[in-house]
């Protein structure tokens, strides 16, 4: 690849990963005692062979972007959109079946969003800010 199509590569970026990337960021500096999450990679592009292999070893297509893990086993999901993003069949399937089982789910579109998520939630600490406290 030529520099220049590597640059050009380069500045479109993707919004969703700069914003989850900002949020784990985030979660690492911030968490409360006894919280951890992950991202399960169901997004990547494999071959018909891995994904069948993957599929019958249990991945779920459709799982939210990040798992947060609380304290005394609760769990979180929080799918992260670009503002003008939508959900695909798979996401909206998975959090039906979060509703079903009474599993908090949630859509954040911003970093601000997500931030009030995790403080709502109680995974992340809030910020004081001159003695305000905020997301």
């Amino acid at each position: 690849m030529t520099f220049h199509a590597h640059a050009r590569k380069k500045k479109r970026g993707n919004a969703e990963e700069s914003l989850q990337r900002a949020v784990v960021q985030a979660l690492k500096l911030r968490r409360q005692s006894g919280v951890f999450f992950y991202h399960v990679p169901n997004g990547e592009v494999r071959s018909k062979v891995t994904g069948s292999r993957l599929k019958a070893m249990g991945v779920l297509a459709g799982v939210a972007d990040l798992t947060i893990s609380m304290p005394g086993g609760r769990v979180r999901y929080l799918e992260l959109k670009a503002p003008r993003g939508r959900q695909t069949d798979a996401q909206r399937e998975f959090e039906r079946m979060c509703i079903e089982s009474q599993t908090p789910y949630e859509i954040a579109r911003s970093f601000d969003e997500a931030m009030a998520i995790l403080v709502r939630w109680g995974a992340i600490k809030p910020m004081r800010i001159m003695g305000n406290m905020a997301a």
